[in-house]
């Protein structure tokens, strides 16, 4: 199990952040946006992975990225919920990908504070 693990130490990158992998099998979604507070979750993840932290992002206004380009009607359903609370941005893999780089360099860039890291 990865589960606390720090990805900067399985990369072998130096950061100043924890960078620390959660499980979503052990990890609860609410409890871990309350800890760890984001504007945007990005998820490369599966179709299924909208019903774990959908609502919670909606209630929290927490904008989502996904890269996932086939939904069912369930999903999508789940997604039109969503949509009416934070912004949703649906992307094809490949162009989720370079959207991501170009996004990440530009914050980077202009925004001093800003923690991220294009891996």
């Amino acid at each position: 199990m990865l589960n606390k693990l720090s990805a900067k130490d399985i990369l072998g990158i130096s950061s100043p952040d924890d960078a620390l992998i959660y499980s979503q099998s052990s990890t609860d979604i609410e409890t871990l946006l309350e800890d760890h507070p984001v504007d945007f979750i990005i998820d490369f993840s599966n179709e299924e992975s909208i019903h774990l932290y959908g609502k919670v992002a909606a209630r929290k206004k927490i904008k989502i990225i996904s890269a996932i380009s086939h939904y069912r009607e369930n999903d999508i359903r789940v997604l039109k919920t969503c949509k009416g609370h934070c912004g949703f941005l649906v992307a094809l893999y490949h162009a989720g990908r370079q959207l991501l780089f170009v996004c990440g360099i530009a914050l980077k860039k202009y925004s001093a504070g800003v923690n991220i890291e294009v891996v």
